[in-house]
Parts: C-alpha cells; sequence; structure tokens
C-alpha cells in the first residue's frame, strides 16, 4: 500500500477506468497523473488492513502471492447524500429512514448471527 500524504486536503485527481479481468476493483480505477515521488509506503502484513479518509489518494501494487486479496470499502454518511455517478450503487441503511431515495438499498440479511 502507499498514500500520497495530504492529498485528503486537495481537490480530487481524476480517475480513469480500464476495467481490467484480472483487477480487484470492479472498474479497474487509477487516477491519472499522479507524482509517485510524493507516494509514501505503507505496508501492511498478512491480515493486516488499512483505515484511512476515503479522499487520500492511495494504491496497492499486484498480489503476487498465491492467496487471494480482499478488499472491502465502507462508507457511513448521510441517508440524504447523493453520488455523482451512482449508477448501480447501492446502499445499506445502518439506521433511521431512507427516504431519500438516493441509491438502491441492499437486500437485509435473512438472519443475524448473535454470540
Amino acid at each position: 500500500m502507499r498514500v500520497l500524504p495530504g492529498s485528503h486536503c486537495e481537490d480530487p485527481l481524476p480517475h480513469q477506468d480500464l476495467y481490467y479481468d484480472d483487477n480487484l476493483l470492479t472498474r479497474s480505477q487509477e487516477i491519472v497523473g499522479v507524482d509517485e515521488s510524493r507516494a509514501v509506503l505503507m505496508p501492511l502484513a498478512t491480515g493486516e488492513m488499512s483505515l484511512h479518509n476515503v479522499s487520500i489518494t492511495h494504491a496497492s501494487g499486484p498480489n503476487r502471492s498465491a492467496d487471494r486479496c480482499i478488499g472491502l470499502s465502507m462508507h457511513y454518511m448521510p441517508a440524504g447524500t447523493r453520488q455523482l455517478n451512482a449508477e448501480g450503487d447501492c446502499a445499506s441503511l445502518v439506521r433511521g429512514k431512507g427516504r431519500y431515495g438516493c441509491f438502491e438499498l441492499s437486500r437485509k440479511p435473512r438472519t443475524m448471527v448473535t454470540r
């Protein structure tokens, strides 16, 4: 993992959708014109994860191990938030009522595991 320090305070950089078959990202997004000399390595060991501001410019190289790579992205936001390009996006309502219609709501789980 590598990040561009302070990039979360700057205007978002343009992304390019590449749709690579072997990319974990749905659209294989890449940021155009990144100054890699500003990048800082943030190594993650097996089983570790990164929690960071969604706006910080970040990337990781290809998974060269024999094991799978898992990515999970969670964004908590007010129910009335609208996304500029929300085509095909859905959300889970975690509190309140979804009366704004900004996202297609995900199906609720049929069962809940408690311990």
